[in-house]
């Protein structure tokens, strides 16, 4: 048998030791940065590997923390008025571009990211400064402006590879912050604000309640408590304010906590959402989302 030398052995140098013999590489420094790549990565993997049923994945915490703050934002500053409102909306819009490029995994993140808050803020303000009816008569021009530069800002830059997706995120994040656009100008009329405040309580609540799919086997059957959530938190709300009916409130409240709850839990299981900006995207859009139906329910069954 031959002998075997005690004490450490010396590693050969990198550059004469075969291709085929795996070598033990030192581990580099880590830093605040490369663990939370690490984490994210672990965390892309996992949603690539495990379930891809939507309603086994749990909606992320910085996500319901991010729609609630945003609706409580934009209901207080539908209260004071239309530009604080705009403002409001514009500040979501932003936080919705900080992530939804790297939510979609979309080439040149940053520069789509800045065209999507950029555009975001331009059509809000457009909402908001507009002083007489027909109030949302400008957004279309600015939107259109803003969808302009996105196709011009893909189609300028020298990768080519990832055009469609680079074009489908931007065009989708503009798509989100248009739909909540009309909120920002439902101060103007009689009982608006007291249905943006009605809207935003539900959207809210239903991001709480989605809490209760970390329990259990709760997390398939989320819809209904979510849905009873957000109509009874509408109709209290309306109540307290006494400024708005209380069915057509329910009903406001019912509608919206559906499709903010059906939009994370849709956005969630996404590959791209194990970043925290995409996690935070995901709040923004469903606060956003919900801004079409506010508007029809006031303009048709209030106003």
């Amino acid at each position: 048998m031959p002998d075997v030398p005690e004490g450490p052995v010396d590693a050969a140098p990198v550059g004469d030791v075969p291709a085929d013999v795996p070598t033990r590489l030192l581990p580099a420094t880590e830093t605040r940065a490369s663990r939370r790549a690490a984490r994210e990565a672990a965390a892309r993997a996992a949603r690539l590997s495990g379930p891809h049923d939507a309603a086994l994945v749990p909606v992320p915490l910085v996500t319901v923390a991010s729609a609630v703050a945003l609706a409580a934002l934009v209901a207080v500053c539908a209260l004071t008025g239309q530009v604080p409102a705009g403002l409001a909306v514009g500040f979501a819009a932003v936080v919705l571009a900080y992530g939804w490029t790297r939510l979609f995994e979309a080439p040149t993140p940053g520069w789509g990211a800045l065209v999507v808050g950029a555009g975001g803020v331009a059509v809000a303000l457009t909402a908001a400064l507009t002083p007489d009816e027909p109030l949302l008569r400008w957004v279309p021009a600015s939107l259109g402006v803003s969808l302009v530069v996105g196709f011009l800002q893909q189609l300028l830059r020298r990768e080519r590879a990832g055009l469609t997706l680079g074009l489908a995120a931007v065009v989708g994040g503009l798509s989100v912050v248009s739909m909540g656009v009309p909120v920002v100008v439902l101060p103007f009329y009689a009982r608006g604000s007291a249905h943006v405040v009605v809207a935003m309580t539900a959207v809210a609540l239903a991001a709480l309640t989605e809490l209760l799919g970390r329990v259990g086997s709760v997390q398939r059957w989320l819809l209904l408590p979510v849905l009873v959530a957000g109509g009874a938190g509408a109709a209290v709300t309306s109540l307290a304010l006494d400024a708005a009916a209380v069915l057509p409130a329910t009903l406001l409240g019912v509608l919206v906590a559906g499709v903010s709850h059906v939009l994370r839990r849709v956005l969630a299981p996404l590959p791209g959402a194990a970043g925290l900006a995409a996690r935070l995207a995901i709040g923004a859009a469903s606060v956003l989302s919900v801004g079409v139906l506010v508007y029809l329910v006031t303009r048709l069954l209030v106003a």
